[in-house]
């Protein structure tokens, strides 16, 4: 029996940015610039190049912002403090250029809200499945949401090494009620074939069901067809005028493809990166606020009073250093709702900074409904560091004993920047987008981190790695993998709404010697 699950598709345009080394031209200039004094004509002399080949050369170093142009009679060029940097390192300049990528299509199962790339899930249009649309059963609709942001779509979205996404957007709505994924139930054996693997487990039930229903419907019919003035004229009527239609381009259900495995890192994790209760995360929220340069967000599940007030005075200190401090509550209690504390936060920044407390100490207009657990700092060294698990950092109603994970790998922190940039948006009503595209292009510089060192193999991770996958809102739904190494950290809040569960929140999928110290953690918890 051929089954049709409602979807939804959805166009997605990105950008994807890569990397290419530089000629060992440019690796010689800036070593020749970073000895002092040099000029377009002490370049060309020592070089005994024609002066436009080293224009080149200087200006693609300059685009790549390692070398700056100092004042004088005569332009001197100098090291940057990326340059500086790179010197010490003695690594290559990369040359970036950014693509406008094929858009892609992905396709969202409005049962339990999972996404798929459309080579993955193929749907089709009512018309194409005219000769099976009578005899089909049809899983009703529960998810009702007609749009998509960038923290659940990006590890859907293509990329080849060395390549990173640098934006994402805009995500239009393509079809919202006319196309279905048809799938095909064995009625004997209860096989189902034509389903994502990553569907299975939240659709599976709803599938059999619904051919339970359509079977018994079936059924029912043909019992009172059987009776004398039964007719089945009218169903005939309605099969043959779907048909006259066009021609349906749906012959039958194929085994659906193997997913392409999910944007997943290598990450070298340790004891010291497993936080394991209260005092724990206090000294790595303490670490966050005295280490961060120019941004901090911390996104906690509840918000109480009391404990804003505390982070608020603890706050002072960065934000007086300009660091712009993100406050993202998921929920709010009724006798302090997000009015008090959008309050109690311009107050305090208004005190540390005057006017530019506003812009340096923010929340959003609303709560953003998510369970997640999240900070985000940067530090010294220009790295993006997150802690991400089931602790909440702002409310009363925290884990006896709290687990996170602490990252600094950019190819999975990235990541959790265009999260909180998520977060940003559902907690911030009105045109301000400002907060948001500023955790996105951090996400960006720091995606290009990644695929730089994966370019320049200068990863030194191990087979002893664990992977790690960042998990989004609906996917929890979606079991881990039944693997002994496997664990997850994270929150997330799932609710039960006509027939339906959805789940919002952010958790860390680990597969490895890393997963064995979160479980070992969560088990003494």
């Amino acid at each position: 029996m051929i089954v049709l699950i409602p979807v939804s598709r959805f166009r997605v345009a990105y950008e994807l940015a890569r990397g290419r080394p530089y000629s060992r031209l440019e690796r010689r200039v800036l070593e020749a610039i970073a000895g002092g004094g040099a000029t377009l004509h002490t370049l060309t002399t020592a070089f005994h190049v024609h002066e436009r080949l080293m224009v080149e050369s200087v200006v693609t170093l300059v685009n790549a912002g390692w070398v700056a142009v100092a004042g004088g009679t005569e332009a001197t060029f100098v090291l940057t403090v990326e340059g500086s940097a790179a010197i010490d390192a003695d690594r290559d300049p990369v040359s970036v250029t950014v693509t406008q990528a094929n858009p892609q299509i992905l396709v969202l199962e409005r049962v339990s809200g999972q996404l798929a790339r459309h080579a993955d899930a193929r749907s089709y249009n009512r018309d194409d499945l005219a000769d099976v649309w009578q005899s089909a059963a049809i899983v009703g609709p529960h998810i009702f949401r007609n749009a998509l942001d960038e923290a659940q779509v990006q590890k859907l979205l293509p990329r080849g090494t060395g390549e990173w996404v640098r934006w994402v957007g805009p995500i239009t709505l393509a079809s919202k009620n006319g196309h279905f994924l048809p799938v095909d139930v064995d009625q004997q054996s209860g096989e189902v074939r034509g389903l994502p693997p990553s569907w299975r487990k939240p659709l599976m039930s709803h599938v059999v069901a619904a051919a339970r229903r359509r079977r018994a419907q079936d059924a029912e019919d043909t019992a009172l067809a059987a009776r004398p003035g039964g007719d089945d004229g009218q169903r005939k009527q309605a099969q043959t005028s779907g048909e006259q239609r066009r021609r349906p381009s749906f012959i039958s259900v194929t085994d659906a493809a193997m997913q392409r495995p999910p944007h997943e890192a290598l990450v070298a994790l340790g004891p010291d990166n497993v936080l394991v209760g209260t005092d724990a995360h206090d000294r790595a929220l303490k670490t966050a606020l005295d280490s961060a340069v120019h941004n901090l967000l911390l996104a906690s599940p509840s918000i109480d009073r009391d404990r804003l007030t505390v982070f608020l005075a603890d706050a002072v200190a960065a934000v007086r250093r300009r660091v712009r401090v993100d406050i993202l509550p998921g929920s709010t209690p009724d006798e302090f709702g997000q009015d008090a504390v959008i309050d109690a936060v311009n107050r305090t920044g208004y005190q540390a900074v005057g006017n530019d407390g506003r812009t340096l100490l923010r929340t959003g207009t609303q709560a953003t409904g998510s369970d997640s657990s999240l900070l985000l700092y940067d530090d010294a060294s220009g790295r993006l560091v997150a802690v991400v698990g089931d602790h909440d950092w702002l409310g009363r109603t925290a884990t006896a004993t709290p687990v996170s994970v602490r990252l600094a790998d950019p190819a999975i922190v990235g990541n959790l920047a265009r999260a909180g940039a998520s977060l940003w948006t559902s907690g911030q009503q009105g045109t301000d987008a400002g907060a948001a595209d500023r955790w996105r292009h951090l996400a960006s510089a720091t995606e290009e981190r990644a695929a730089k060192a994966e370019t320049e193999a200068e990863s030194s991770v191990t087979t002893a790695a664990t992977s790690v996958e960042v998990v989004i809102d609906d996917e929890h739904l979606i079991t881990p993998p039944e693997n002994d190494g496997a664990a997850r950290v994270g929150r997330f809040s799932s609710e039960a709404n006509n027939e339906r569960y959805v789940a919002r929140g952010l958790s860390l999928l680990l597969i490895g010697p890393g997963a064995d110290l979160v479980t070992n953690a969560q088990t003494q918890s």
